[in-house]
């Protein structure tokens, strides 16, 4: 899935510089996996790790995502949040947790795109450059 995401990506002149997941769940069916742990969401563990790798700045940073627990993600490290509506977003943009706002709500990835970029002051993306985690 990731070469072909990465080819997706490369098409248009981009590109993903690490792909961060955590294997970890409380209620996982593998036993050396089945725990609570701060890597996975809205925990900040990946986050953190990417920051320190790459130099990034949390809070001049976005998260986009499908779920309400990327947008918890977000705010727990300072970040702006975009909810898309694809995959699970649709559902997910109708029981939206009294707590919890979106930055924004885009319809797709480009959407989420041209809100970023939108609200990003000029030259201050880096070219070439993907802050995602």
């Amino acid at each position: 899935m990731h070469r072909h995401i990465d080819s997706l990506l490369a098409s248009g002149g981009a590109r993903i510089d690490a792909y961060y997941y955590c294997p970890h769940h409380p209620e996982g069916a593998v036993e050396a996996y089945r725990r609570s742990c701060e890597c996975r969401k809205p925990g900040r563990g990946l986050v953190d790790r990417a920051a320190r790798e790459f130099g990034i700045d949390p809070s001049r940073s976005f998260v986009v995502g499908d779920r309400w627990l990327d947008i918890q993600l977000a705010r727990a490290v300072g970040a702006r949040a975009v909810l898309v509506r694809t995959g699970f977003g649709s559902t997910a943009e109708r029981q939206q947790p009294s707590d919890v706002t979106a930055d924004a709500i885009a319809d797709n990835l480009v959407g989420a795109a041209n809100w970023i970029l939108g609200h990003t002051p000029a030259g201050k993306l880096e070219p070439n450059r993907s802050h995602t985690s």
